[in-house]
């Protein structure tokens, strides 16, 4: 379930990017609060459901991958050309 969202919000995200690649900030602005919206009130209702169905263990054991894949992208998002990191990220890990 956390994989679907995860690649539902990717989705949204190059949305986004062709909006703002076309000249249509507005509209990208306005999708972006939406999914940002939708994060916030369905990632803990989505929370509570899995711990009262499956309890607490079984709900931080589906968050790791989940966060693990997160971690990933993060990553993998701001390789430059070369296999550089962004010098944001340089300074955080640094």
């Amino acid at each position: 379930m956390a994989l679907a969202s995860a690649a539902v919000l990717w989705a949204v995200t190059i949305g986004i990017a062709l909006q703002a690649w076309l000249g249509l900030h507005e509209t990208a602005n306005a999708l972006s609060m939406i999914v940002f919206g939708l994060g916030t009130t369905v990632g803990p209702l989505l929370a509570c459901v899995l711990v009262a169905n499956i309890g607490y263990a079984w709900t931080y054991t589906v968050d790791v991958p989940t966060f693990a894949a997160s971690l990933w992208a993060l990553f993998t998002l701001f390789a430059g050309p070369y296999g550089q990191t962004c010098p944001l990220v340089s300074s955080v890990l640094a």
